[in-house]
């Protein structure tokens, strides 16, 4: 889970940190490295599918095979 505050102009909520749990989830569902998933959830403030999304784009990871059942 990500520890969420709002900046001084109460314009929007800023990730603190992402959790050990949240980039161990990551990293099973995209088989990458600790650095890789740490560092697509921070970039995506927390949200795991869009840091699966982030991973594709940066050629980390192929999600055609994810969640298949072959």
């Amino acid at each position: 889970m990500v520890d969420w505050y709002y900046d001084e102009s109460g314009k929007g909520a800023t990730a603190l940190e992402v959790t050990l749990e949240l980039v161990e989830q990551l990293r099973q569902h995209a088989n990458v490295s600790f650095a890789d998933a740490k560092a697509a959830l921070e970039h995506t403030d927390g949200d795991l599918l869009e840091a699966l999304i982030w991973l594709e784009q940066q050629g980390k990871i192929d999600l055609a095979g994810v969640g298949s059942y072959h």
